[in-house]
C-alpha cells in the first residue's frame, strides 16, 4: 500500500532546535484554503514537540495529484517521510481511507513509530470529519455524494441541459459538474444539502424553468431548512400562468428565495443566436416582478445589475 520507497543507504539526520515552530499562524499562511479545516483535523499532531519521536518539519500544500490535498513531512534522527491527506475520490494508490479523505505516505518511516505517526493521524481524521462545515470541506473539493461538489454554503444544481435561448458563448455539456437531471438525483441532491448544513441550493441549467418538476424541489428545500435560487434567463418567468405552480401542499404560494436573472441578453452584440438577440435585461425583470405582483401582490422591485 506504500505509494513508493526511497532506496539507498541509510542516513542520520540531525533534528534542527531552530526549526520553526508549527502553529496556527503558519499553517493559516501556507494552506490559506484548506488551512482550517487541515488545524480541525489533526492540529493535535502538529505541534513543535513532535510525535512519537517524529517532529513536523513542513507543511504544504500538495502538488503531486492536481487536486487540492496537503503534505506534511515527519523527521527523527534517521529519516523523513511525507504524509499525505487529499480527498477521497482521488484516483491513486493509498494507505487509510475516511468517509470523505484518504491518506498515504511518500517515503518510508524509519521505524515502527513512523507508522505510529501516519495511524495517529488517521484516526484524527475518522473523528473529526464529521464536525467539518460544508464550507471546509468545500475548500478540498470534496463531493458530498455522487459526485456534487458545494461552493461555499451553496450547492448548485444543474437540473436539465434544455434551453429556450442559444447563445453562442455557453458551453454546458453533459460533462458539466453537478449534473443532476432525474427527480430523484434531484431530491438527493436537496436532501444531502440540508444534511450537511449548507445555507442554499442553486437550480440552474440549462433553463431550469422549463422542469415541471421545479415548483416541487423548491418546496422540498423549504421544509428542509434551505433557501433556494433559481438561475433563469426569465423568459419563462414572465409568462402568465407560471408563478401559480410554485405553491405548497396546502395551496399556499411557495416562491423561491431568489431568482438570478441572467445578465447576458443585456447585450444583444454578445448574443447573436436566434431566440435571444433581440431580448432586454430590464424587460425581462420587469417581466418577471409583474408576474409576482399579479399573482402574490408584491409591490416592490430592486432590479440588481
Amino acid at each position: 500500500m506504500s505509494l513508493c520507497a526511497w532506496a539507498g543507504p541509510l542516513v542520520r539526520f540531525a533534528i534542527n532546535p531552530e526549526a520553526p515552530a508549527f502553529c496556527r499562524e503558519h499553517v493559516l499562511q501556507r494552506l490559506p484554503v484548506i488551512g482550517q479545516s487541515l488545524l480541525a483535523l489533526v492540529g493535535d499532531a502538529l505541534l513543535p514537540a513532535g510525535l512519537y519521536g517524529y517532529q513536523i518539519i513542513d507543511v504544504a500544500p500538495g502538488t503531486r495529484f492536481g487536486r487540492p490535498h496537503v503534505e506534511l513531512t515527519f523527521q527523527n534522527g534517521f529519516g523523513a517521510f511525507v504524509v499525505w491527506i487529499a480527498p477521497r475520490d482521488l484516483d491513486t494508490g493509498f494507505y487509510r481511507e475516511s468517509v470523505h479523505f484518504r491518506i498515504g505516505y511518500f517515503g518510508e518511516p524509519s521505524d515502527k513509530d513512523g507508522f505510529r505517526v501516519v495511524d495517529r493521524l488517521f484516526q484524527l481524521v475518522l473523528q473529526r470529519e464529521s464536525a467539518l462545515t460544508a464550507v471546509q470541506l468545500s475548500g478540498w473539493n470534496v463531493g458530498i455524494s455522487d459526485g456534487l461538489i458545494p461552493s461555499g454554503d451553496t450547492l448548485l444544481v444543474r437540473v436539465t441541459l434544455r434551453c429556450n435561448e442559444n447563445c453562442p458563448f455557453c458551453q454546458i455539456d453533459e460533462f458539466t459538474p453537478n449534473l443532476a437531471t432525474t427527480d430523484e438525483a434531484i431530491e438527493h441532491s436537496v436532501r444531502e444539502a440540508s444534511r450537511l448544513g449548507l445555507a442554499w441550493i442553486a437550480f440552474t441549467g440549462g433553463e431550469p424553468m422549463l422542469v415541471p418538476s421545479l415548483p416541487r424541489w423548491v418546496t422540498l428545500a423549504h421544509e428542509l431548512g434551505l433557501k433556494e435560487q433559481v438561475m433563469t434567463n426569465a423568459l419563462a418567468p414572465s409568462k402568465v400562468d407560471l408563478w401559480d405552480r410554485f405553491r405548497d401542499s396546502e395551496g399556499r404560494p411557495d416562491l423561491p428565495d431568489s431568482l438570478c436573472i441572467s445578465l447576458h441578453t443585456r447585450h444583444p452584440d454578445r448574443t447573436k443566436g436566434p431566440g435571444c438577440s433581440d431580448c432586454v435585461y430590464d424587460d425581462r425583470c420587469i417581466g418577471v416582478w409583474r408576474r409576482y405582483a399579479d399573482r402574490f401582490g408584491f409591490d416592490e422591485f430592486v432590479p440588481v445589475k
